[in-house]
This record gives C-alpha cells, sequence and structure tokens, in this order.
C-alpha cells in the first residue's frame, strides 16, 4: 500500500481568496449597518411627519374655535340687526370649512400615526399622543464640522466591493504564478520475497508552473479587469 501526504506552502491565489472572503464578510456586516439606518430613517422621517399634522390640527381647531366664536357674534348681530343676512351665511361658511378642515388634519394625524406604528413594528394604539418633539436628534453640523461622506456605510460597502473585484483580478493573475508545496510518501510492498522491493520513503519538494492552460487564465483575467474597473467607476460616482 502506498500513503502519501501533501502540504501546499506557497499559493498566492489561495492568500487572495482568504482576504477576499474577509473583505465580503465585512462588506455584509456594513451592510446590515446600512439597513438599520434606513429603518431609522424611515422612522424619523414619520416621527416628523406625525408631529407636523399633529401641529396642523391643533392649528385647524384653534381657526376652528375662533371661527365658532365669531359664528355666535354674527348671529348676534343679525339679531340686533347690525348685520346683513349675507356677512351671517358667509361667517357661518367659514365655520363649516374650518370645521371640515379639523376632521381632514385629525384623518391625516391618524394614518401618519398608522404609518409610524408600522415602521416600528407596533400597533397604532401604542404610539403615545402627543409625540415629543424634543426627542428628535439635532441634525446641525457646527461650523467647524463637515459632514464625512466616506464614513457613510453606502461609501464603505462601494469601496469594499472595490477592493473585492480587485482581489479577484488578483486572483486571476495569480493563476500564471507557480505553486509550492512539499510532498511526503510511504510505499509498502508486502511479505518479503525473492522480487519484493524494500519499503520506501520519500520526502519532495513539488513545484507546478503553469505552461497552457488553454487561454483560461487570460480570460479569466480579461473579465476581472474589466469587473474592478466597473467597481471603481461605482465608487468614484459615489465618493
Amino acid at each position: 500500500f502506498n500513503v502519501y501526504l501533501e502540504q501546499l506552502l506557497l499559493d498566492l491565489a489561495t492568500w487572495h481568496r482568504i482576504e477576499r472572503a474577509d473583505l465580503e464578510a465585512e462588506a455584509a456586516g456594513i451592510g446590515e449597518e446600512q439597513e438599520r439606518e434606513a429603518v431609522a430613517y424611515e422612522v424619523m422621517q414619520r416621527f416628523t411627519n406625525v408631529i407636523r399634522q399633529e401641529r396642523q390640527l391643533a392649528l385647524a381647531r384653534e381657526r376652528a374655535r375662533t371661527s365658532a366664536a365669531l359664528d355666535q357674534q354674527a348671529a348676534l348681530l343679525l339679531q340686533a340687526g347690525r348685520t346683513r343676512p349675507a356677512d351671517r351665511e358667509q361667517v357661518a361658511l367659514r365655520l363649516a370649512e374650518a370645521r371640515l378642515d379639523v376632521e381632514e388634519r385629525a384623518a391625516a394625524t391618524t394614518s401618519a400615526r398608522a404609518a409610524l406604528a408600522l415602521a416600528m413594528g407596533r400597533e397604532s394604539v401604542a404610539v403615545g399622543e402627543p409625540l415629543d418633539a424634543e426627542s428628535l436628534p439635532d441634525p446641525s453640523v457646527s461650523p467647524g464640522e463637515a459632514a464625512d461622506v466616506e464614513r457613510s456605510p453606502e461609501i464603505r460597502v462601494l469601496d469594499l466591493r472595490r477592493r473585492v473585484e480587485e482581489k479577484n483580478l488578483d486572483i486571476a493573475r495569480a493563476g500564471y504564478l507557480p505553486t509550492v508545496g512539499v510532498r511526503g510518501g510511504y510505499s509498502h510492498y508486502g511479505v518479503k520475497r525473492f522480487d519484493n522491493y524494500p519499503d520506501a520513503l520519500e520526502v519532495g519538494v513539488n513545484v507546478d508552473v503553469p505552461i497552457f492552460e488553454g487561454l483560461r487564465n487570460l480570460y479569466a483575467v480579461d473579465g476581472a479587469s474589466k469587473a474592478a474597473e466597473i467597481a471603481r467607476l461605482k465608487h468614484r460616482s459615489r465618493a
């Protein structure tokens, strides 16, 4: 029986594959962070929409109360003969419009609150009323600071994708390079007989040099070069 053990010592393509796997894992982590930020941004947008609708509803109710007071005053003036019926009807019409506006704002507020509850994964009744505008983060940037666009998750993911494609190019180019390994073996030829060879033990170094791969490496390098250039253009267009 024959037993052989081989250990690869030098293979640049395998090293580049390990580095590519690390980059892909980092990109996946940043992608999850980007998704969380997108959800947080959506919740914040719906939160501010609820606050806006609540304030508009409060203004509409105030206008309705003012219109109701004017309507009552106009009715008294009409009874006293100090205004015309047309003016009284106009005030009543404004009161009706104000009440319709209150109903419309109330419906919009209810819809906005339901949308916020959906984004937060809650029941619509679980959203407190009214919302506290002070809980919103301060989006202002101090005069001496500037937003670091390069640290945004989207740009970081594009940069990692570019580096992954460049690693693919390195892997394709490594197909032209030799690999080095160690090989050891043991051969046993059975019971001793007059025509048997003695047991053999061998240790050697394997060097595989690619000479002609049927243009496989050439096509792989060409395709990887195009993919890497596309990734670079995407990264530059967003950075």
